[in-house]
């Protein structure tokens, strides 16, 4: 049901037309790299080209998905020796997720960590850096260059859990997450449009269409969505438009050649949270839908991804692959950030800024699968060579304030930030990025049911800082990974690995010239865990523990001649267990569920050791209910838990737990159309999802309500 093609797409923000530069580098990057190898016909090998994802209403836990973000020797879900998660189309409609965060959060241990100023941000197995990739490749830190995204125009989502630099390289130190766009059949035209209405003035309008055309061996996908809301607070009115076009052609049996572009315009609501009422240890409930950020606040973006890929098997054994990426974004802010309740009980603004980004990325990665015999084994095995160049530009200004909003209750005006007279780009820098990796592969299948994975990277990455001086500065990271899968039955199988992790200290995409002199952070992952399944497909299970420890923070580690000193000292640790599974106890009602456990702290700091870091909910849990009332009507409840989580490092205030219900039910007109109403929050829960500054916290939304039609054809 799956097959072999790395997906290929980085997409989301530049102009309105693909800038000259990035066309004009296009010609002069190298093609796929010459791996030299005596190859041996494999016996699951095949000479199909350019295989495609068969939608044929997969079910469970997708185990036998094919999974990018584990692997890149093609593995299925059920064949890696880790936690990985596939949320399919399919999947992400039934579910109603509008926003890639909505998406990942049903991911078993994901939680939403999104962050001022709408940059994405998730928590896994209690660490907060998770990598954000497109395709299989990061444009830099999730909290400098990703921005929450519509769903519509991604074929999937996949997530890892624990650290990933082995193959997705520095960033990925305790887990990652990868955006894949939907791409071309060449075999069957397609025909899917979505239109939405709900709470709030929200809509949602989205169309795809794909297929063969009339030239030969030529295949297009094309997908538009635009969001609108004028949301759940005060000001905080958003659109997001996004457009998706790819084309492959079947140059040959051997030969397939894809192009995918995405252009995102977005503008989010300017929302900076609210400040925690210190007599209530929470907001005051009269601020639940207020938003005291300015009046003429604002968060805009644009970008442009191009992906160009090329696939060829050179043999029955061997498939040399080729991926290009191209990047180009433009985000501006412009807020009121910070917010405090004073001694009168007044509302009253603090702190006003203005950031800029401009940011080019360009990388190619190159790499040959083969497969062949070691040791007298079946294997098949990966080499390649990444290629990333990065300029980024960007400044900020920002200037304290002293402002008391005229009613703190009720804040009708909010004044304004435009005319604070903030200049971003007065105060811009410049970073460029020059970076190559080595990376490799392999599968060993020793027979009995039992296979070796393993892999190693090297990367060495060149930072040229013109910001607050001028400073160059080069870092080699070198990762690992050993793990296994055993079969022990054909409806069980065990499965571990230890692999590493490393991160900067600071921003990649923005350093200051001082910060190179420090080392990288390094992570060390160890889990083991069993998978199960009936015969008949009617339950699956799958249980994992880990143990993640990431070294080299900074720590507080005070002297009498120095007491604010800071060392690279610290450490961060996490423990737990992961469980999800699927079930059919009876012919029409489908259960699915995900949960996790886990203890995590601060350790060798001497302020916060034994401190549970800020923004870490200790226990998750997902449960989904669908009930097939009959043969078109269908009806579903999904119940979401997120635990208590700490404020700020010093665990002086808690996040309080809680508990959303969103219910939905779907009739199908005929064989094409269909209409689903949906609930969400349908207790109108109050509750935040995050803290920031220590003391401000995020409003999470009320209940409301969405009429949706949506067909294929």
């Amino acid at each position: 049901m799956i097959l072999t093609q790395e997906v290929a797409a980085e997409r989301d923000r530049t102009r309105t037309v693909l800038p000259a530069s990035l066309l004009a580098v296009v010609p002069l990057l190298p093609g796929a790299v010459a791996v030299v190898a005596s190859p041996v016909l494999h016996a699951e090998a095949h000479v199909h080209l350019a295989p495609i994802e068969v939608l044929s209403a997969p079910s469970g836990l997708r185990l036998d998905s094919q999974s990018d973000i584990g692997s890149r020797l093609g593995l299925s879900v059920d064949e890696t020796p880790g936690q990985v998660d596939v949320i399919d189309q399919t999947r992400m409609q039934e579910r109603g997720d509008r926003t890639t965060t909505e998406a990942v959060t049903g991911a078993v241990g994901f939680s939403d960590a999104n962050t001022l100023g709408n940059l994405s941000g998730l928590n896994a197995r209690g660490f907060s850096e998770v990598a954000i990739l497109y395709d299989g490749i990061s444009v830099g830190r999730p909290n400098m260059t990703s921005r929450p995204q519509g769903t519509w125009i991604y074929d999937r989502i996949e997530t890892i859990s624990g650290p990933a630099s082995v193959l997705h390289g520095e960033g990925s130190i305790v887990g990652a997450v990868n955006f894949v766009p939907r791409r071309p059949n060449p075999e069957v035209t397609e025909t899917d449009i979505l239109m939405s209405a709900g709470s709030f003035n929200s809509s949602r309008v989205a169309a795809g269409r794909g297929g063969p055309t009339n030239v030969d061996g030529l295949s297009f996908r094309i997908d538009g969505e635009r969001q609108t809301s004028d949301g759940y607070m005060d000001n905080a009115d958003m659109h997001r438009d996004t457009i998706s076009a790819g084309l492959r052609y079947d140059a040959s049996d051997r030969l397939v050649l894809e192009g995918n572009l995405v252009y995102i315009n977005d503008s989010l609501p300017p929302y900076s949270g609210v400040p925690v009422d210190p007599e209530k240890g929470e907001p005051s409930s009269d601020l639940r839908r207020r938003n005291p950020n300015a009046r003429d606040a604002y968060i805009e973006g644009e970008e442009f991804r191009l992906t160009l890929d090329a696939n060829y098997f050179a043999s029955d054994s061997v498939q040399l692959r080729n991926r290009f990426q191209a990047y180009e974004g433009e985000r501006d802010w412009l807020n009121v950030e910070g917010f405090e309740i004073t001694e009168d009980d007044e509302l009253k603004q603090t702190f006003a800024l203005e950031v800029f980004h401009d940011q080019t990325f360009l990388a190619n990665r190159s790499d040959a699968l083969i497969d062949h015999h070691l040791f007298g084994r079946d294997a098949r095995t990966v080499v390649g060579l990444q290629l990333i160049r990065e300029r980024f530009e960007n400044g900020s200004d920002g200037v304290g304030l002293d402002r008391v909003v005229d009613d703190p209750r009720n804040p009708a005006d909010t004044g304004s930030v435009r005319d604070l007279g903030l200049d971003a780009r007065a105060e811009g820098g410049r970073t460029d990025r020059n970076q190559v990796a080595l990376f490799a592969e392999n599968r060993l299948l020793l027979g009995g049911g039992l296979s070796l994975v393993s892999g190693v990277r090297g990367d060495w990455i060149k930072f040229e800082v013109n910001r607050d001086g001028s400073e160059k500065d080069t870092f080699t990271t070198e990762e690992g990974r050993l793990g296994f899968v055993w079969e022990a039955t054909p409806t069980l199988s065990l499965f571990g690995q230890a692999t590493t992790g490393s991160q900067f200290t600071f921003s990649t995409n923005s350093p200051s010239a001082d910060s190179l002199d420090t080392d990288l952070q390094r992570s060390t992952g160890f889990e083991g865990g069993v998978r199960g399944r009936a015969v008949d497909g009617t339950w699956q299970w799958q249980v994992t523990a880990f143990d993640i420890e990431k070294r080299n923070r900074f720590a507080s580690d005070p002297v009498p001649d120095d007491p604010q000193r800071q060392r690279q000292v610290g450490r961060r640790v996490s423990q737990g267990v992961e469980v999800s599974g699927y079930w059919e106890p009876v012919e029409r009602l489908a259960l699915e569920a995900n949960a996790s456990v886990l203890s995590a702290e601060f350790r060798d700091d001497d302020d916060l050791g034994g401190n549970t870091p800020a923004g870490v909910p200790e226990q998750l849990g997902n449960l989904w209910a669908t009930w097939t009332v009959t043969q078109r009507a269908t009806a579903r409840a999904h119940v979401r838990y997120v635990g208590e989580q700490q404020a700020n490092n010093d665990n002086t205030l808690q996040i309080p737990s809680y508990t959303l219900l969103n219910l939905s039910s779907s009739y199908a007109l005929d064989d094409n159309w269909e209409v689903t109403a949906r609930a969400r929050n349908v207790t109108d829960e109050r509750y935040y999802t995050q803290a920031w500054f220590g003391d401000q916290y995020f409003v999470g939304g009320g209940r409301s309500f969405e009429l949706e039609l949506s067909a294929s054809f």
